[in-house]
């Protein structure tokens, strides 16, 4: 998984694949149980109205994620160039996100007060969205990285970008099939 350069203790390796997978099982427990609690509170409530523009941010994320992806196979300046549209479309996933949220408001929508599974959409959305933040800036860290040559954090940025990807794609599902 993550490669190591030449000045640099295998160990120092291990412990940030280790760091990145508990944090990947940390994130999935924490939207498990907030799924749990979705599905177990939300059961008895009329239909909601799930925004479009959540079904254009999941072709985004993928998008996105094929892009970091290519970049990542091809290992040359190229993947600059895509590491940086993929910074690109996570900052138009998020305006998108805001702009979806603005919708649910001016809907009549609110994140207390309106129903739970509005409440509940805003919540698991919003966390997503500010996992997505910190993958932005890992995903920054690691273009700069990559702009001195070293790939320590790229491969990294890339798990957890597809990981966000896919677990999108598991909220947007979850939402669909119980709204």
């Amino acid at each position: 998984m993550f490669k190591t350069t030449s000045d640099e203790p295998a160990g120092n390796t291990m412990a940030r694949k280790m760091a990145l997978w508990l944090l990947m099982v940390s994130v999935t427990l924490l939207f498990g149980a907030m799924s749990l609690a979705y599905l177990a509170t939300t059961s008895r409530e009329g239909r909601i109205s799930i925004p479009p523009l959540f079904i254009w941010n999941t072709l985004i994320l993928i998008l996105s994620s094929v892009c970091l992806h290519v970049g990542w196979v091809q290992r040359k300046q190229f993947s600059l160039r895509l590491m940086a549209v993929t910074l690109a479309l996570g900052g138009l996933f998020l305006v998108a996100q805001s702009w979806a949220w603005f919708e649910l408001y001016t809907q009549g929508f609110f994140l207390n007060g309106t129903s739970r599974k509005i409440s509940f959409l805003y919540v698991l959305t919003g966390i997503h969205a500010a996992h997505l933040v910190g993958g932005l800036g890992f995903l920054a860290l690691a273009w700069t990285q990559l702009r001195k040559g070293n790939h320590t954090y790229y491969e990294a940025a890339v798990y957890f970008w597809h990981f966000l990807a896919v677990l999108w794609i598991y909220l947007l599902g979850m939402l669909f099939i119980n709204h």
